[in-house]
């Protein structure tokens, strides 16, 4: 996802350079964090994994640089203290665990529904290359409906469209609520409209 970020930021026109710090020869980034002048940017736009993320985010906040990351399995505490360390520094912390532009509709939704059916399940699907197992996604869908990762059914399968199912009943009634990227550019649009929007374009 990081990369077809980076692809659209520089086509709207932004002047962008890339962080790698897993790398040694990939001459085309910096690969040194110690190489890393925050007060030479505007924004850091993060998808990284959660190690890379917190160090560069950290360092980013503390120099009062505003920070948009789609990097999943960071801690809630965590998460917390970097919202208040961008608090501190006047800066943006914007963090989310999917960008596609329906999944706030469908978190609301699987809210509703589950509030009144006493039984929930979540089953996710992504194919084989998905880092993390259980999905960001997927822990905060949890998270979101007093659910704990005993809760998540985790398929990393040959399928290319990433894929949450909530199923919510009771005795009588099921009601089954599903989200379904059938595009990955869903991920890309939805993060464009968020950032064009905080930077004022």
């Amino acid at each position: 996802m990081g990369s077809k970020i980076y692809q659209s930021l520089k086509d709207r026109g932004f002047t962008v350079e890339g962080f790698d710090l897993l790398s040694n020869k990939d001459v085309t980034t910096i690969t040194d964090v110690n190489l890393v002048n925050p007060k030479n940017y505007d924004w850091l736009v993060d998808f990284s994994k959660e190690n890379i993320s917190i160090i560069l985010t950290t360092l980013f906040l503390k120099n009062g640089v505003n920070v948009i990351s789609g990097t999943t399995g960071i801690k809630d505490d965590k998460l917390e203290e970097l919202r208040s360390l961008a608090k501190e520094n006047n800066a943006k912390y914007i963090h989310r665990v999917n960008f596609s532009s329906c999944f706030c509709t469908y978190e609301k939704l699987v809210a509703m529904a589950s509030s009144f059916l006493p039984n929930k399940i979540i089953i996710e699907s992504h194919d084989l290359s998905k880092y993390d197992k259980p999905s960001g996604s997927a822990l905060h869908l949890a998270k979101t409906i007093g659910l704990d990762n005993n809760d998540i059914i985790s398929l990393r399968i040959n399928e290319p469209e990433p894929c949450h199912q909530v199923i919510i009943s009771n005795e009588k009634e099921r009601i089954v609520l599903i989200h379904q990227v059938l595009d990955k550019k869903a991920f890309e649009d939805g993060f464009m409209e968020i950032f064009m929007k905080e930077v004022g374009v």
